[in-house]
């Protein structure tokens, strides 16, 4: 895909005309969903299970996401170098 600039439409971040009908119903009706989800994870009574995905849907809100961790070595050189060299001391060259 182009990087292109944007011409048109919401500004990004702009919530559409759904998404603030439906936050302008909750909060008429005192609907707070995040607090029936920690009410059904602090409930002793709730399953493990259901208390547990219960705590597992609000963890993004508090922890970023864990991303994966680029393992590759570059050597003096800016080159990658492979991690066998690196840990048995070859240099792959001189065999």
């Amino acid at each position: 895909m182009a990087n292109r600039r944007k011409t048109g439409g919401r500004r990004l971040g702009v919530p559409n005309r759904r998404t603030l009908e439906l936050a302008d119903r909750l909060e008429a009706a005192g609907f707070d969903p995040v607090q029936v989800i920690i009410d059904v994870a602090n409930e002793a009574a709730s399953a493990p299970e259901l208390r547990l995905r219960a705590a597992s849907e609000l963890l993004p809100y508090l922890y970023p996401r864990r991303r994966a961790v680029d393992h590759r070595l570059v050597d003096e050189d800016g080159k990658d170098e492979i991690l066998v060299k690196r840990l048995i001391g070859v240099n792959f060259d001189d065999i």
